[in-house]
Parts: C-alpha cells; sequence; structure tokens
C-alpha cells in the first residue's frame, strides 16, 4: 500500500502509549493497534479528527503517500505466472510506451 500509518511515531514523540489514546480518544485499543502496524484498510474522518486532536497534530503528521514502485514480483498472478494484466498495469502506471519495448 502506499498510505503508509506513522501513529507509532507521533505516539513515540509525544510520549504516549497506545492504551493512554485509546482512553483519550474512546477507540478499542486493538483498533488502534492495527492501525499502528499498517494494517488498517479505512479510517473514519471522525476517528482521525479526534486522534489528531488528542494528539495535537496534523492528519499529514500520522498519514504518509509513498510513490510505490513496480517490482518485477507483481508482475506475476498468485500461481507465479505471467499476467498479461500486470504486466499493462505496470507499463500504464510506469509511463512506459509500447515502442520503448521493441528494438
Amino acid at each position: 500500500m502506499s498510505i503508509v500509518v506513522n501513529l507509532d511515531v507521533v505516539l513515540v514523540k509525544r510520549k504516549l502509549k497506545l492504551k493512554e489514546l485509546s482512553e483519550k480518544v474512546d477507540v478499542l485499543n486493538v483498533n488502534l493497534s492495527i492501525s499502528k502496524q499498517g494494517k488498517v484498510k479505512a479510517i473514519r474522518f471522525s476517528t482521525l479528527d479526534v486522534i489528531c486532536l488528542a494528539l495535537d497534530c496534523q492528519p499529514g503528521d500520522i498519514l504518509e503517500y509513498l510513490e510505490e514502485k513496480i517490482t518485477p514480483f507483481k508482475l506475476f498472478n498468485l500461481d507465479g505466472h505471467f499476467s498479461i494484466e500486470h504486466i499493462v498495469s505496470a507499463m500504464v502506471s510506469t509511463g512506459v510506451q509500447r515502442t520503448e519495448l521493441s528494438d
């Protein structure tokens, strides 16, 4: 995923434990832990709002966008075979033109 959750970094800077944040924002510790580990798939703006309020920070302090690089393993499907969809997707996302592939 190209969105990185830096909740753990902000907590360390604020010298705050996850349990303390959980109590402050009234969000289950397990849900914050999933976010902290970067395994979260979505976050409500209302949750992000109370976390930012409790940590006195901006959403950009917690969430960071990193451009995802295309690596060779992404060209393969789950069976380990080349997938034309993955190849085309990789070409489009990296801006490779068809003419650049043929010599």
